[in-house]
Formats: structure tokens, C-alpha cells, sequence
């Protein structure tokens, strides 16, 4: 990766956006004790630390209890960012109605189940909610019927609310449905992002995190130098890209690892907080 210069990194960096699942969260979906000191620590120094996931809003809740004083989020991997302080969204990119039809006819082929995320809500099928083991995606059972909005059609349901749907998740039985899927959906024009073991992410065309990270950095006046980020799978890649300083989970895929400036441990070995000590140096000892 082409490298930002040593003087940045020896000072520490202006923020950092950390991707959560894989990445900030532990193996059980909570946030270390030590990573919420630290970035608590490193908000009250005037640094600025963000979210950077896939997830929406309405999955955040058991995250924005632990870390109530970060205010940012690029959420559905950049097709929202929001401002959590404000309570509303700072930019939204949503998936125009026709591209939202040829996901759900694609997920139809495979009989594989799709996620709507709005600013809001997590919009699923009530007929394959509690299915979710077999998409291969059953250590999310348990948040998702928690948070998520049932729908008997979700046909109907985008139909409804066209322009409201920002990000569609596809869960499927293997990465070789997976694999069909992508084929069918690449001439439509989308980010298509693998996620998961089996899973598949749109948003609409140039919809990424580090395209967010861009644009957030304008937003709160930091230079793209004086960022770092943080993450795991290769849905993050344009992110690591983005930033100045890149920095890969030890849990990280091998390309992952083989693109970053920096390995941390794994994200249940204590890698959250050493990624946030190689962002802000000025925490290190603490």
C-alpha cells in the first residue's frame, strides 16, 4: 500500500474508524472493557473515533450502550452515515427501486433470504426469520429477532417504500449460491460485497466505506492522512485503502492482513485495544 509519512503515525493520527463486527467486537458481540476506556480516552484528547459497519441503526442498540459518547457512524457499509448526537443521518445513498427488484428476484432463484436496512429499520421475512441457521448466518438469531421489523412480503414491503432501502443483505446456504447470485446481480450496476461465510451486500454503485470515510472526513474538516481504520474481512478493503494508516485484525482474511500497514491480535485477544494505541500513541501505558 502506498504509505503516509512516519511523522503522522509517531504523533498519532486524528481519527480512527473502526469496523465492528470481526473487528471492535469480540467473538460474543460486545466491546473489550479496555477498547471502551481507551476510546473514551481518546475522544476526551480531542481525537475522534467512528463506527465503520455494515450493520443499521436499528442493530447498534447493545453497541450505542456501551460507547454512547462516539457520535458517528458509517453504517450499511456507506450508504448512511449518521450522526447519533443529532439523531439523523448526515448523508443516505438508496438502492433505486428497479435494483432492489432484480435482488429480490435473484434471492428467489436461490431461495436465499434478503435483509432490508432503511435509516431505521432492519426489515426481514417473517417466514424465514427464524431460518436463520440454515443461511448459514445462525449467531445472528438472536439479534435479529430483536430488532427486526417482520414482514409477511417483502415484495410489497420495498414496493411501499421505494427509495427507502439503502442496503439489502443475502443470506444463502453456500458460497457457491452465493457465487450465482453475484453473476445474476453484476450487469445491474451495484457494490457487491462477499460478508460472512455465505452472505452477499448491495448498496447502489460507488456506495463504500471508505467513499463515506471521504466524505466524513470533509464533513468534520480531517485530511484522509490523518485518518486510520481498523478492520477484518475484505468488505473493508476500500476503507483500509482510504485511510492513511491501514490496520488489520489478526482474525483478518489473508489479503486483509497482506494489504495493511499493521497486524494487531485477533478481535478475542486483546487486538482492539492495540489498534486503538497504534492510532493515538499518546495512549500507550494507559
Amino acid at each position: 500500500m502506498n504509505r503516509k509519512n512516519e511523522t503522522l503515525r509517531a504523533s498519532g493520527f486524528g481519527l480512527l474508524a473502526m469496523d465492528l463486527d470481526g473487528t471492535l467486537l469480540d467473538p460474543h458481540k460486545r466491546v473489550p472493557g479496555e477498547a471502551v476506556r481507551l476510546i473514551a480516552a481518546a475522544l476526551e484528547s480531542g481525537r475522534q473515533v467512528v463506527f465503520a459497519t455494515g450493520r443499521g441503526k436499528a442493530e447498534m442498540d447493545t453497541i450505542r450502550a456501551q460507547l454512547p459518547f462516539v457520535r458517528y457512524g458509517i453504517l450499511e457499509s456507506g450508504a448512511v452515515v449518521y450522526d447519533f448526537a443529532a439523531g439523523k443521518a448526515l448523508e443516505r445513498f438508496p438502492l433505486p427501486k428497479e435494483k432492489v427488484e432484480e435482488c429480490l428476484d435473484a434471492c428467489l432463484k436461490e431461495d436465499a433470504m434478503p435483509q432490508f436496512l432503511t435509516e431505521e429499520e432492519s426489515v426481514v421475512s417473517l417466514h424465514q426469520l427464524f431460518r436463520m441457521a440454515e443461511y448459514g448466518h445462525g449467531g445472528s438469531q438472536g439479534l435479529f429477532e430483536r430488532v427486526c421489523t417482520r414482514v409477511e412480503d417483502m415484495r410489497a414491503w420495498a414496493r411501499a417504500h421505494p427509495d427507502g432501502i439503502y442496503k439489502i443483505c443475502m443470506y444463502h446456504r453456500s458460497t457457491f449460491s452465493r457465487d450465482r447470485t453475484r453473476e445474476r446481480l453484476t450487469p445491474f450496476g451495484m457494490e457487491l460485497k462477499d460478508s460472512e461465510e455465505t452472505s452477499l451486500e448491495a448498496t447502489e454503485k460507488n456506495v463504500t466505506k471508505g467513499a463515506a470515510l471521504t466524505r466524513l472526513c470533509g464533513l468534520l474538516g480531517f485530511s484522509l492522512d490523518s485518518c486510520a481504520a481498523c478492520g477484518d474481512g475484505e468488505n473493508d478493503l476500500e476503507l483500509l485503502h482510504t485511510a492513511g494508516f491501514a490496520i488489520a485484525m489478526g482474525n483478518a482474511s489473508a489479503l486483509v492482513r497482506s494489504e495493511a500497514d499493521a497486524v494487531v491480535s485477533g478481535n478475542d485477544a486483546g487486538g482492539q485495544a492495540q489498534a486503538i494505541r497504534l492510532a493515538f500513541p499518546e495512549l500507550t501505558g494507559r
